[in-house]
């Protein structure tokens, strides 16, 4: 009789496990779809990141220190770890959307499985299909991984990180946190201390959960701190014992070194717009550029991509051109330039609004921002925010109460609360300082809150599910409330930020009202699926709606649906951008030489577009935003004589009172490039006025 039983229990569960299996696949395809359907049809994406690809493929010296453009006079203001990913994958499929979007993609995909086996452990197969299905089909992280913006693969690396914690504490063997701390100080290489954020978490789940005595835990969390810090500030360090002369000005800092982007531009401005960056103008006391005047390139580097010594990628340029309408990898023709094709580059905005890759937006009075709205309590749950990730972030707090409470109810045991109490702590931290913070983020970084909604959506499942058979009526009444909670807020949100989907709006409550009175009837696991499902049927029509809209923000990513009027006040879909002015590449590719570069720029916005172009060096002597003392007039004026650089391209956001700018309207010539014309501009989307001087003095 005994072996009967032994024998009968697997064969109950190998059904179970096949219709977990099945349900996987099914949303492991869903988040697939959601990620890689016309994946890249877009565009490059972000086009500061894109050019810092390119650039970073013209020599070995770029790739290393993160040159944003080809000659590398100015790095970008992130590490270059994820950039070297999305590099790697250009090589792969060639120089194109596709390419550039395909890591944070995939990262996204192996988030979802990842997160499902973390929720599993401890929790089982439902709470943790739950949680994958609400990490998949959060909007803001498809919006986000479908782009070249490096926080999808960020949010997988500290996943991974977690994992490692997790073992360390199950296993007993340090081994997995030292494991874990490199893998956060990798996260660290992508996204500086944004990757900090989930440290509260990992160290509470040691601190509690590790069976050792207390000093030996402190002991060991302190040697594992300085594997983090080791790891994090490797190439930090390298970088700035490297003589400014043989390396990139380090753009978005003040002082020219990695180690102050780390605290200021990435620090605490990201904190509170009181602590700005202090950077000077133009003008000012630049920072350590060195011309130069030999054959080591107008960089002045000890090698670049104009050095007789700088090594060229692997694989040489790497192809041009777009994908297909499909999303997949287009031709791999290396004929340059790919004109025409779609709008490229964007102009600086400084209402909150400007292109991710640093400080593209200044804060309106009283902590607003355009795309993250106003500091407080509510940020999060009213738009332009609440429709990006919040839809199920009600079900939060609402968890961690009943849960408390509930929990001897519920059968909760020692490993039960530590999921708990590991998920809270990576979320609530997260949320209170996307609430609160004043200083400088973007839409996109909220996908930082998906694993921990996600997950804590998993575990409200799991505790309905213990307490239907000992309390169904506390079950039925509980899940009652806190759905109708959801399913409400989840009406507001699309009422506030959609005037297309009001449909959807009045239908979810019938679905869920369904749903509901079956779970009444029959308190089983499959009507508690029915109403976990009608909780996800709205972010999940965003979710599809975002993926299907063919004109998303590339520079800005964030989670609406085409043509849909948000609470912003403007269409999404509405990526405002700069074009290549043909007629003017035509020009400069005429009058320029190949060891020449090609223009110089006050910032990014205006130069990303023709180094995407044409892959040739372009010089922003104002870096990302145009803040930045990359050189000053007497250096650019050195540039010009040696030959090095030639035209200057001033748009209407050019400093009036910058000494560059002066320089070149006393030293150089308008480029009439229009004989028929009757203005000295040209024009770019009809409303950003340019004008280009030719620096070159005429021969005698």
């Amino acid at each position: 009789m005994q072996r009967e039983n032994l024998i009968s229990v697997p064969q109950k569960e190998k059904p179970i496990r096949l219709l977990t299996t099945i349900s996987l696949i099914l949303i492991v395809g869903l988040a697939i779809f959601l990620r890689f359907y016309q994946l890249g049809a877009s565009g490059y994406g972000n086009e500061y990141y894109a050019a810092t690809v390119k650039s970073m493929l013209t020599s070995w010296h770029n790739f290393f220190f993160a040159a944003y453009e080809p000659g590398g006079s100015v790095s970008v203001d992130k590490p270059p770890l994820g950039f070297w990913l999305e590099a790697a994958s250009t090589l792969i499929f060639g120089f194109n959307g596709f390419a550039l979007a395909f890591p944070n993609a995939l990262a996204g995909i192996l988030s979802v499985l990842l997160l499902f086996f973390l929720v599993k452990k401890h929790f089982g197969d439902i709470p943790a299909l739950i949680a994958a299905l609400v990490l998949a089909c959060t909007p803001i992280t498809i919006a986000t991984e479908r782009n070249n913006t490096i926080d999808g693969m960020l949010v997988f690396v500290l996943l991974l990180a977690a994992w490692a914690f997790w073992k360390a504490v199950d296993s007993g063997k340090n081994r997995y946190l030292y494991l874990g701390s490199i893998l956060v100080g990798l996260g660290f290489n992508i996204k500086m201390l944004q990757a900090y954020m989930v440290l509260p978490a990992l160290y509470l789940l040691y601190w509690l959960g590790s069976r050792q005595k207390w000093r030996q835990r402190l002991l060991h969390l302190g040697l594992a701190t300085l594997v983090l810090v080791a790891v994090s500030l490797s190439w930090t360090l390298i970088v700035d014992a490297t003589p400014a002369s043989e390396r990139p000005y380090i753009g978005s800092s003040t002082n020219n070194s990695v180690m102050e982007l780390i605290v200021g531009h990435n620090g605490i401005e990201r904190l509170t717009q009181n602590m700005g960056n202090g950077r000077q103008n133009d003008g000012a006391a630049p920072g350590n550029f060195n011309p130069g005047t030999d054959a080591s390139g107008p960089q002045g580097l000890g090698e670049g991509p104009f050095s007789q010594e700088g090594m060229q990628a692997p694989s040489g340029n790497p192809p041009q051109g777009n994908p297909n309408s499909a999303g997949q990898p287009p031709s791999t023709d290396n004929n340059l330039p790919p004109q025409g094709n779609r709008e490229e580059g964007t102009r600086p905005d400084f209402s909150g609004n400007g292109p991710m890759g640093g400080s593209g937006g200044q804060m309106n009075p009283g902590g607003m921002q355009n795309s993250t709205g106003r500091a407080g309590l509510l940020r999060l749950f009213t738009q332009p925010l609440a429709s990006q990730a919040s839809w199920l972030l009600p079900l939060a707090p609402v968890t961690l109460i009943l849960f408390s409470f509930l929990a001897k109810r519920a059968s909760a045991q020692r490993e039960h609360w530590l999921g708990l109490f590991f998920w809270a702590a990576w979320l609530l931290p997260m949320a209170g300082y996307f609430t609160f913070t004043t200083g400088l983020w973007h839409t996109y970084y909220l996908i930082m809150l998906g694993p921990g909604i996600a997950a804590l959506s998993g575990i409200s499942v799991w505790l309905m599910l213990k307490l239907k058979d000992p309390a169904p009526t506390t079950a039925k009444i509980l899940l009652t409330l806190s759905s109708g909670l959801t399913i409400a807020f989840a009406m507001f949100v699309i009422l506030s930020a959609s005037a297309s989907l009001k449909t959807l709006a009045y239908v979810l409550p019938a679905l869920w009202l369904v749903a509901t009175l079956l779970f009444w009837w029959r308190p089983r696991q499959w009507s508690l699926l029915a109403v976990s499902l009608t909780l996800l049927v709205a972010p999940m029509t965003w979710a599809i709606l975002t993926t299907l809209n063919p004109n998303p923000d590339t520079n800005l990513p964030s989670a609406e649906p085409a043509a849909t009027l948000s609470a912003t006040g403007r269409l999404s879909g509405n990526n405002p951008s700069t074009t290549v002015d043909t007629t003017l590449l035509e020009y400069l590719l005429e009058n320029t030489q190949e060891n020449q570069y090609l223009l110089a720029t006050q910032s990014s916005h205006e130069a990303s577009p023709y180094i995407l172009a044409t892959g040739r060096p372009v010089l922003t002597f104002g870096g990302f935003t145009g803040q930045d003392n990359v050189i000053d007039a007497d250096q650019l004026a050195d540039l010009v004589n040696s030959g090095k650089v030639r035209f200057v391209l001033q748009s209407s956001e050019t400093s009036s009172d910058s000494g560059i700018n002066n320089w070149v309207k006393n030293n150089c010539t308008v480029v009439q490039l229009d004989a028929d014309a009757t203005t000295n501009s040209f024009t770019k989307n009809g409303s950003q006025n340019g004008t280009l001087y030719d620096c070159q003095k005429p021969s005698k």
